[in-house]
């Protein structure tokens, strides 16, 4: 039954779709229905309701699913180890990463890791938390890079790293020679701020409803790029991520304020990973190497 038949409903389970599974597992979408009526035969029930939308799995089909990826991810973790003994460490590393970490620390691992491991070669997404942590569940990649997760029994993180988040301002604000400011001061000025998808933005409306304040930005971006870009053409002030500040100027041109709250300095950038999936001992040397250097 394994890896055919399963392979098959476990590809139409996670795309919803016979026809994207077909595509990737690189048979016709003819072959891949054959294998679920195959595997439907075997179960004795019917695993999923097929329509010109896609299929939507069967309280059967769920069951299966479940099963169904456990014992293809723990194969797959099996053969890499299997080859990591034979000698071969062939690998492709698939991460998918928040914006705000994307400097200096995860290319400076892949290029470390790459001189030791040289069969080994990585796939670099960056996208908003949300679908980071999408990313990790469904299987799109191997680990995840974010910023503060939310509790989720799907997600297992495996290293975090301190990473306070602040306010940058730039030289001339009048808040530049502050060593500290409070979430009541944030509330009087102009403020740009990440969008709903940052796990920063999560934090930032924690701590202010804690305090029961309901500041309206001044500019929402999905880009760090933009906050800063905000920062520096205007006398405005941004709440970012601390690497965020740093590792595009130095330091030198924005200025980081800590902010005097917990959830801010309680900030920290999670490795995460499939909760159920047991990681390939090559995998698991990468994130030692990925923690280090972030």
């Amino acid at each position: 039954m394994f890896p055919g038949a399963l392979k098959a409903f476990y590809e139409v389970a996670r795309a919803g779709s016979i026809r994207k599974a077909s595509e990737v597992m690189g048979v016709s979408p003819s072959s891949v229905s054959r294998q679920v009526a195959v595997l439907e035969r075997q179960m004795g029930t019917r695993l999923v309701e097929r329509s010109t939308g896609g299929v939507v799995l069967t309280h059967a089909g769920e069951l299966v699913a479940t099963f169904a990826r456990a014992v293809i991810l723990d194969f797959d973790t099996l053969k890499v180890d299997l080859d990591d003994m034979r000698g071969s460490r062939r690998r492709l590393i698939r991460i998918a990463s928040v914006e705000s970490i994307v400097s200096g620390g995860p290319p400076l691992a892949m290029a470390e890791f790459k001189r030791k491991y040289q069969d080994v070669s990585f796939q670099f997404s960056v996208m908003p938390a949300k679908q980071v942590l999408n990313a990790v569940k469904k299987d799109f990649c191997d680990i995840g890079i974010t910023q503060n997760p939310p509790p989720d029994p799907d997600i297992l993180s495996v290293a975090h790293v301190a990473e306070p988040v602040v306010l940058a301002v730039n030289s001339s604000h009048p808040f530049a020679g502050k060593e500290k400011v409070t979430l009541a001061e944030l509330a009087t000025i102009d403020l740009a701020v990440p969008d709903e998808n940052f796990g920063v933005r999560a934090i930032m409306n924690d701590a202010f409803y804690r305090e029961g304040l309901r500041p309206l930005p001044t500019m929402v971006s999905n880009s760090f790029e933009v906050l800063r870009s905000f920062i520096s053409a205007s006398n405005g002030a941004a709440i970012m991520p601390l690497r965020a500040v740093k590792d595009v100027f130095g330091g030198a041109h924005l200025i980081p304020i800590m902010i005097d709250s917990e959830p801010f300095r309680g900030g920290a950038i999670h490795i995460v990973t499939h909760a159920e999936r047991r990681m390939p001992r090559i995998l698991q040397a990468f994130v030692s190497v990925l923690a280090a250097h972030i």
